[in-house]
């Protein structure tokens, strides 16, 4: 992993060395802390902005009325599926959250 994606994440953070112009990183203390920092900054905003796209996806889908083909219909499974998984996803969030 790049440290900007772990700096991302919180699990490092950019120390200052006097003298040294190069970037110096410490690593976070609490893998908890990382663990909530990802969950509430990455993971959540994620989970949420999904349900948005997946209705756009469906929509897109219809308007190209794509029912009797192959891919329309290859299409509609692989999306019902995605909503089915982002329900459960949906559900688990707040759960997640109590215990984080």
């Amino acid at each position: 992993m790049s440290v900007r994606q772990l700096a991302e994440w919180g699990a490092v953070r950019s120390v200052w060395v006097k003298g040294d112009r190069k970037d110096y990183y410490e690593a976070t203390e609490r893998f908890a802390d990382v663990i909530r920092h990802f969950f509430t900054t990455i993971l959540k905003p994620r989970v949420s902005s999904t349900s948005g796209q997946l209705e756009s996806m469906s929509r897109s889908l219809k308007e190209l009325n794509g029912k009797g083909s192959e891919d329309g219909r290859f299409m509609r499974e692989r999306i019902a599926r995605l909503e089915n998984f982002h329900k459960k996803i949906s559900k688990a969030v707040p759960l997640l959250e109590k215990l984080l």
